[in-house]
C-alpha cells in the first residue's frame, strides 16, 4: 500500500498569477488548479491507499468558497475509497471543517480545539478625513452598495449590516453544517465551545474531537515501518483527463481598463488589454471545443467589464460557455458571469452587487492648511469637474447622479436581458446587495449549486463526448529574473491588501502626494465609477483565516 501527502499551506488562489510584469507578491500560495489536478490523477488510480492531509498555520482561505471547495474534493477522495487522514496544529474552525470529511484527526501536542465563531471589524476613517480637511462625495445606486462606505460613514449603515449578517448566517451553518456531519456530533458541543470553551490536545482526544496526539513526521515514520511507501507526486501539474479539450479561463482580480498587473495594494488586476486577446485566441482554437470561465472577481471598471463582456458574447455565439463562480464573482464579476449559458456557483459564493458606486475628493481645506493655492485656466464651466481643489457645484453633483443612473439601468438591463427576467424584477434585488450562491440560485441569478467540476461534467455533455482535457488559461509564466528573485526571498510579499479600502487608500494617497508635490490634481483623479462590492474581512480568534 502506498500513502501521498497533501500539504495545505499558503493562501488559497484559483491559478497563478495573471500578469506578465514582474512582481514579489507571490508569497505562499495554494493553488486550486494544482490541487484539482491531484485529486483528479488520485482518483483514476487503481490503487487507493492513504492520504495525509497536512494543515499547516498558514493556511488559509481568501474567502469562505474557497473552504468549502477543499472539503468537497477531500470528500470526493474519501468517496472513492481513499483512507484520510488529518493532521492540524490547532483545531480553529478551518481545521475543524477539513478535519471533519477525514476517517482520522491527529493533534499536535501543544495544540488547541476551538470554536469562537464569526466576527468582521469594520474600519470607518470618514473622522480622520475630516479631522485633516478632506471631503468625500460618494455618487451610487443600490442602498446596498457599501464599497465606500469606509470613507462615507463613521459606523454601519442599517442596509449594509443587513446584507452581512446575512451572509454570515449562511456561512455559519455552512461550517456547523459540515463539523457536525462529520464528526457526528450534537449541536450543542459546538455552542460550548462557542462560549469560549479551548480544549487542550488531551481534552480533544478525551472529547473525540481528535483521534490521537501526533505529529505529521511521527504519522509518517508509523507507516514506514508498516512498510508503506510514499507515492510520488509530480508538483506543478495542472492539465488532466484525455479527449476533447476544454478549457478553463480563469478570471481572477479586478476589472479594469488596460494591461493586466499586480497593485501593491489592490492586488491582482485584469485589464482589457491583456484579457481580451485570450478570449479571441481560445475562440480561434481547434483544440478547444467548450469554456468553462472561472470567475473569482470582485468588480471593477464599468467600462472594462463591457468589453469582456462582448468579447464573451462573441466566444459563446461560437462554443459553449459555462460560467463557474469560485469564491466572489460580485459586481463587475457579475456582470461577465451573466454571458454563460448556465451558471455554476458554490451555495456560499459571494455574488451579486448589482449596483454602481463612485467618489470624488475635495482636500482643499487640507490644501489651504498646507498653504497650497491653486489657479486654473479652463475653456468650459466644467472643465476642472472634480478638480481635488474645491467642492463640486450642484450642477456638477446633478451630472454625476445622472451618470450613475444611467450605468445601473444599464446594469440592470443587461442582467434582465441575460436572465430573462424584466428589469423590474432585477432592480428589486440588484440595489447594490451581495448575495450568498445558494441565494442567488433562489432568485434566479445563478442557475445551480456546484463547483469547477459540476460546469466540467455539464460542458462535456453540451458538447457530446465522454472524456475531456482540461487545460487553464490564460497561460503566464514566470520570467527567468522573477523565478531568481522568488527564489532569493523565499515567500517574499508586497502586497499590503486587497479590497475596495486599499484601492481607494491607495488613490487616496497617490491623490494627495501629486497634489503636494505638483498641485495637479486633473491627473489623479478620472471621475470614472466603480463598481466594486465591500471589501472582505474575517477572523476567528486563535486562527489566522481572513477574508480581505
Amino acid at each position: 500500500m502506498k500513502y501521498t501527502i497533501i500539504e495545505l499551506s499558503g493562501g488559497i488562489r484559483e491559478t497563478g498569477k495573471l500578469s506578465k510584469n514582474i512582481t514579489l507578491n507571490r508569497g505562499k500560495q495554494f493553488r486550486m488548479d494544482e490541487y484539482r489536478a491531484l485529486v483528479e490523477g488520485l482518483l483514476k488510480s487503481d490503487k487507493k491507499g492513504r492520504i495525509l492531509v497536512d494543515c499547516k498555520s498558514d493556511f488559509h482561505p481568501q474567502f469562505f468558497a474557497g473552504l468549502v471547495i477543499v472539503r468537497k474534493e477531500l470528500g470526493r477522495l474519501k468517496d472513492c475509497g481513499y483512507e484520510l487522514h488529518f493532521y492540524g496544529r490547532d483545531f480553529s474552525p478551518v481545521q475543524l471543517y477539513l478535519a471533519s470529511v477525514c476517517n482520522y484527526r491527529y493533534i499536535n501536542l501543544c495544540g488547541t480545539v476551538s470554536y469562537l465563531g464569526l466576527a468582521r471589524t469594520f474600519n470607518f476613517f470618514k473622522g480622520t478625513l475630516d479631522n485633516n480637511g478632506i471631503e468625500i462625495q460618494v455618487f451610487r445606486r443600490g442602498k446596498y452598495k457599501s464599497a465606500n462606505d469606509s470613507f462615507r460613514l463613521k459606523k454601519l449603515d442599517p442596509a449594509n449590516r443587513e446584507q452581512w449578517e446575512a451572509i454570515f448566517e449562511a456561512m455559519e451553518r455552512e461550517l456547523k453544517a459540515g463539523i457536525l456531519s462529520g464528526y457526528g456530533k450534537e449541536e450543542g458541543e459546538i455552542d460550548v465551545l462557542l462560549s469560549g470553551r479551548m480544549l487542550s490536545s488531551a481534552e480533544a482526544v478525551n472529547e473525540a474531537w481528535a483521534d490521537e496526539i501526533l505529529t505529521a513526521g511521527e504519522l509518517e515514520n508509523r507507516w514506514k515501518k508498516e512498510k508503506l511507501k510514499k507515492k510520488k507526486v509530480k508538483s506543478g501539474q495542472t492539465t488532466y483527463g484525455s479527449g476533447s479539450g476544454i478549457a478553463v479561463l480563469h478570471f481572477e482580480g479586478g476589472i479594469m481598463e488596460g494591461s493586466s498587473k499586480q497593485d501593491p495594494l489592490m492586488g491582482q488586476v485584469l485589464g482589457t488589454d491583456s484579457f481580451l486577446p485570450e478570449i479571441k485566441r481560445l475562440k480561434k482554437s481547434r483544440k478547444v471545443k467548450g469554456i468553462v470561465l472561472r470567475v473569482n472577481c470582485p468588480g471593477g471598471s464599468p467600462v472594462a467589464s463591457d468589453e469582456v463582456a462582448a468579447a464573451l458574447e462573441d466566444l459563446a455565439e461560437k462554443k459553449p460557455l459555462v460560467v463557474s463562480m469560485a469564491d466572489v464573482a460580485g459586481s463587475g464579476g457579475y456582470w461577465i458571469s451573466t454571458l454563460g449559458r448556465r451558471i455554476f456557483t458554490e451555495a456560499v459564493t459571494v455574488t451579486g452587487s448589482i449596483g454602481v458606486v463612485a467618489m470624488m475628493i475635495q482636500a482643499g481645506k487640507l490644501m489651504k492648511r498646507w498653504g497650497i493655492n491653486q489657479d486654473s485656466i479652463k475653456t468650459g464651466p466644467l472643465a476642472d469637474m472634480g478638480s481635488v481643489g474645491r467642492a463640486m457645484t450642484a450642477g456638477e453633483k446633478k451630472i454625476m447622479d445622472r451618470r450613475i443612473e444611467s450605468l445601473y439601468s444599464i446594469f440592470v438591463k443587461r442582467v434582465a436581458r441575460q436572465r430573462n427576467s424584466s428589469e423590474e424584477a432585477i432592480d428589486k434585488i440588484a440595489q447594490g446587495r451581495v448575495w450568498t450562491g445558494a441565494e442567488a440560485v433562489e432568485l434566479g441569478l445563478a442557475d445551480e449549486i456546484g463547483g469547477l467540476s459540476e460546469a466540467i461534467d455539464y460542458l462535456r455533455s453540451e458538447i457530446g463526448t465522454k472524456s475531456v482535457k482540461v487545460n487553464h488559461y490564460p497561460e503566464i509564466k514566470s520570467s527567468f529574473i522573477e523565478r531568481q528573485l522568488t527564489k532569493a526571498t523565499p515567500g517574499a510579499s508586497m502586497t499590503f491588501g486587497s479590497g475596495v479600502s486599499a484601492f481607494l487608500l491607495n488613490h487616496l494617497s497617490s491623490l494627495l502626494l501629486k497634489t503636494r508635490v505638483s498641485c495637479d490634481s486633473t491627473e489623479s483623479l478620472s471621475g470614472k465609477p466603480l463598481l466594486f462590492i465591500p471589501e472582505f474581512f474575517w477572523r476567528d480568534p486563535g486562527t489566522s483565516v481572513n477574508f480581505d
